[in-house]
């Protein structure tokens, strides 16, 4: 079939409308998705640092850390002269709130333990044992960690010295008292000794002869000291923490592992252990929070 030209002409209906703005680059829509990918990536961002991020986040400002109110801030001790006095201040502030802290009375006895090891313990302990000898109290500072004591090394005697200790008393809970004190060159605070490391250090303090121990220190002591093992490595300062009146748990303000720290406080709980609060040590912030020295006053003569 042969087509005309009729059958193929093409009339125009309505003509094109010119556009009045460009149909790409749109910068609007582009800033809308822009800021909804930005809060999204900073959602994400914050829950993998809250995952992955596990250090107890503190500050000058806080009053409360894992559910505990925080008693005492103890600052990190450099070869700085005013390092000592800074740590002497702290601790005697800390001394102080623990009259509040237990219900306007300052407890008999008081474990000091933390959730893992290397978070200062020991030197806490040894800083309220020196505070509380500074107020005429009547201190033993008793080194309850059987595992690894680090007490008689801080003021530089060798443990192979000592014969007997904590252990010694426990095994024998019936023999007479006679306490091996160790005395602190730096104060007249007294510390028994954890004398010969047991194979067992968890069913020695288990036992009912750290009952006896107890009841013999308060009868002796106005103030005892626990210095206790770190709760990951076992039972033992569980058993210490039963047994005082009250405990003070020491958390690193730069290293300790918050979910350590919950799994600690989770099991004094368990054990109904008299948590008092917690101390933070290597606290951040300068020495002159800590001290406060009189200045442009002479002596009486």
């Amino acid at each position: 079939r042969t087509l005309t030209p009729e059958a193929g002409r093409v009339a125009i209906a309505e003509p094109a409308s010119l556009p009045t703005s460009p149909s790409r680059p749109r910068p609007l829509l582009y800033l809308a998705l822009a800021a909804i990918l930005a809060v999204a990536l900073g959602l994400v961002a914050a829950l993998a640092r809250d995952r992955f991020d596990q250090r107890l986040r503190l500050d000058d400002a806080s009053t409360e850390v894992l559910g505990l109110p925080i008693i005492g801030r103890l600052p990190r001790v450099t070869n700085r002269p005013a390092a000592a006095a800074a740590l002497a201040e702290a601790s005697r502030l800390l001394m102080a709130n623990l009259a509040f802290a237990n219900h306007g009375g300052r407890p008999h006895t008081v474990a000091v333990l933390s959730a893992s090891e290397q978070e200062g313990k020991s030197t806490c302990s040894l800083s309220i044992g020196r505070a509380a000898t500074e107020l005429g109290i009547d201190v033993l500072l008793v080194e309850a960690d059987l595992r690894r004591p680090s007490l008689l090394a801080k003021l530089g005697v060798a443990p192979a010295d000592v014969v007997q200790g904590v252990s010694t008393s426990l095994v024998r809970p019936d023999a007479p008292v006679r306490w091996p004190v160790v005395g602190d060159p730096a104060s007249p605070l007294e510390i028994l000794p954890a004398g010969p490391i047991p194979p067992n250090p968890a069913a020695l303090l288990g036992s009912k002869g750290l009952r006896v121990l107890d009841q013999r220190l308060r009868a002796e002591f106005d103030f005892v000291v626990y210095d206790t093992p770190p709760l990951s490595a076992g039972a033992d300062a569980t058993f210490v923490a039963a047994a005082a009146d009250g405990v003070l748990l020491v958390v690193d303000g730069s290293r300790t592992h918050r979910t350590r720290a919950m799994q600690a406080v989770e099991q004094l709980r368990r054990t109904r252990a008299n948590v008092l609060g917690v101390v933070i040590n290597r606290a951040s912030g300068s020495f002159e929070a800590y001290t406060y020295e009189a200045r442009g006053v002479s002596a009486p003569p």
